[in-house]
């Protein structure tokens, strides 16, 4: 089994990325392993390289698989959040060091729009629900909020800051994904599956049950758009104003790539054209 861990901030598309990943039925994942588990993610943060590795071992038997018997090749991963909890400022190096000891792999999932970070999280505490289901209707979690310039400024700043300081850490055996590219390509789908030791069709048997939550654009969600645009432009951040584009769900390739016409999502064995 290749083992691999999603590292990946809050409100960058992580959850939606590891529901799709775990769709495959070789690959199998222990979602926020750390989250509930105070003890294990006290090791994480011991500072002692001996007690993150047990960590580490005690996610791997964790995703033992038992129903993947006619897999040839299988695949088993954890969600580490970034910036906050799971993976910081102060043991980033730690952690990549054990990672590389273990041989594990890395998807490393970025979100380039800190406008857009802020505004998720926002959506995040305002609105009911994490995730939509895909057969409910996603506009039912929409939200609005009035923003403060200076609070926008600073968020951006410190995710920026954050963001490039996780980033320096994980070189080794990673594959960096951007966010804003997986929801305009089903070419990121391929690479992810061939750095789990796939075949890039196999792509064409990931599927998703959730949608993404986030539909609105950014002058529905934000009350004083007109003001916030002048305010960030000023401080020139005006790269992260997209005003009226929507959201949509990312292009999986089983649903718009032809060479994934002949793959069955319901046996592993199946044949794919390609």
């Amino acid at each position: 089994m290749k083992h691999f861990a999603i590292i990946a901030a809050s409100d960058t598309g992580s959850t939606w990325l590891n529901h799709v990943l775990a769709s495959h039925l070789c690959i199998s994942s222990a979602g926020e392993y750390l989250m509930n588990r105070p003890a294990e993610l006290q090791k994480f943060h011991s500072g002692h390289q001996s007690r993150l590795l047990e960590v580490l071992k005690n996610i791997e038997n964790h995703n033992r698989p038992s129903r993947y018997f006619r897999c040839n090749h299988t695949a088993g991963g954890v969600k580490l959040k970034a910036i906050a909890r799971d993976v910081t400022h102060d043991n980033a190096a730690q952690v990549a060091k054990a990672l590389r000891e273990r041989k594990w792999k890395v998807i490393q999932l970025d979100r380039h729009n800190g406008l857009e970070h802020m505004l998720g999280a926002e959506s995040r505490a305002k609105a009911p629900g994490l995730h939509c289901k895909s057969s409910c209707n996603a506009f039912d979690l929409n939200f609005s909020a009035t923003l403060n310039c200076h609070a926008a400024i600073s968020h951006i700043r410190n995710y920026e800051s954050a963001r490039q300081e996780i980033d320096r850490h994980f070189t080794h055996d990673t594959l960096k994904v951007r966010y804003e590219l997986l929801l305009s390509s089903s070419h990121p789908w391929h690479a992810m599956m061939v750095h789990l030791g796939f075949r890039s069709v196999d792509a064409c048997m990931l599927q998703s049950s959730f949608q993404k939550r986030v539909k609105q654009t950014q002058r529905e969600m934000i009350r004083n758009y007109n003001e916030i645009a002048r305010c960030l432009t000023t401080a020139g951040y005006s790269r992260f104003l997209r005003p009226d584009h929507r959201p949509s769900d990312g292009p999986l390739p089983r649903d718009v790539e032809p060479l994934c016409r002949g793959c069955h999502e319901l046996t592993r064995l199946a044949s794919c054209n390609g």
